[in-house]
């Protein structure tokens, strides 16, 4: 139920998103870098009860309802506080669209968030957080 939750909000916050009008920060578009206008639909998963210790974080990256094949996916963890050393890993393709980290660790008990960024094949880059509250074990 959580993960539909996560997924409605993600949907909302999206369509929010390409609503507003484009800010220019002076840097040059996706389709002026080399990519291109590809919308990739990014979806985290957590586990339900986080605890210190490994976790597995599925991303699933989709174009539609095609699984988008090839991306490089970075998840990277930061306590919401100050002086902790972010955990960072590498999501591996499972199947097409689904990538998963092997090797991602909780290292503390409290507030995190989870930077997933995916470089697609066509150079766009897509990012989104997620939150999770881990315990100890």
């Amino acid at each position: 139920m959580r993960t539909i939750g996560f997924f409605l909000s993600l949907t909302a916050l999206l369509l929010v998103s390409a609503c507003r009008a484009p800010q220019s920060d002076g840097s040059p578009s996706a389709a002026a870098a080399g990519g291109s206008a590809t919308a990739a639909l990014m979806r985290i998963e957590l586990p339900d009860d986080p605890v210190v210790g490994p976790a597995q974080v599925e991303v699933f990256l989709l174009d539609g309802d095609t699984g988008v094949e090839g991306a490089d996916v970075e998840v990277v963890g930061d306590m919401t506080h100050a002086g902790m050393e972010p955990v960072i890993a590498d999501a591996g393709t499972v199947d097409p669209g689904l990538y998963r980290t092997e090797d991602f660790r909780f290292t503390m008990a409290g507030d995190w968030i989870l930077t997933v960024t995916a470089t697609l094949p066509d150079g766009t880059t897509v990012r989104e957080e997620a939150f999770a509250t881990v315990s100890s074990p």
